[in-house]
């Protein structure tokens, strides 16, 4: 006697796994810096998928890099989330860097105005020689009027 068995095995089931969107970290200014730090991509870790980028780091504002998800083996996509692409054993997901950071220019120091000086020069030695002379000149009339009163006008040096 004679018994045949049929044993049919099914092909291996795939595990489902989903890709996920890489980590951005803007361009900034850090504070008190004139510098800004360049925009960042970090890839995720997802058991069942290796992640590549194109172009590799370091990057700059406005630049556009494609993130790239391969299947390894004895996995399958599951739902593909918004941004996703596939294109079987991969999938693609565009990233569009912000602008860089603009740091606050330095405020420009302006010194404070100096006080006008002093005027000085021969504009003031006529001034200062004119007002001696005009001194001089009552000095001496006042005296010539102290002599008259007390009569004695023959002291006075400009007689007629």
């Amino acid at each position: 006697m004679t018994v045949a068995i049929e044993i049919v095995f099914d092909d291996d089931p795939c595990i489902p796994v989903v890709p996920v969107a890489p980590a951005v970290t803007p361009s900034v200014c850090p504070p008190g810096s004139s510098t800004v730090t360049r925009p960042t991509l970090t890839l995720p870790t997802t058991t069942g998928i290796t992640y590549t980028v194109d172009p590799a780091g370091p990057y700059s504002g406005g630049q556009t890099v494609t993130v790239t998800a391969a299947l390894q083996e004895g996995y399958a996509w599951g739902e593909l989330p918004a941004g996703w692409v596939t294109a079987s054993p991969t999938a693609t997901f565009v990233v569009t860097l912000g602008p860089d950071a603009e740091c606050p220019k330095a405020p420009v120091k302006i010194p404070p105005k100096s006080p006008p000086l002093a005027v000085t020069g021969p504009g003031a030695i006529v001034t200062y020689a004119g007002l001696a002379g005009l001194a001089l000149l009552v000095g001496a009339g006042l005296m010539w009027v102290s002599c008259v009163q007390r009569g004695q006008s023959h002291l006075w040096p400009f007689r007629k």
